[in-house]
């Protein structure tokens, strides 16, 4: 995680945090591109909104 942050000088998008969790695992990559597309499908289902914005929904 230190990798990305360190790359862009900013705190990385989810989805790239994500990309990151799935690679260090080493699982398939069929499995992070439907890990991706869930999350994705998830976004899209709470009208698009920023997952703090989902939690402060709660």
């Amino acid at each position: 995680m230190a990798s990305l942050i360190a790359q862009s000088g900013q705190e990385p998008r989810l989805l790239d945090q994500v990309r990151h969790a799935i690679r260090l695992k080493h699982l398939a990559y069929s499995t992070e591109q439907t890990f991706i597309h869930w999350i994705t499908r998830y976004f899209i289902f709470q009208d698009n909104s920023h997952p703090e914005q989902l939690i402060l929904r709660r």
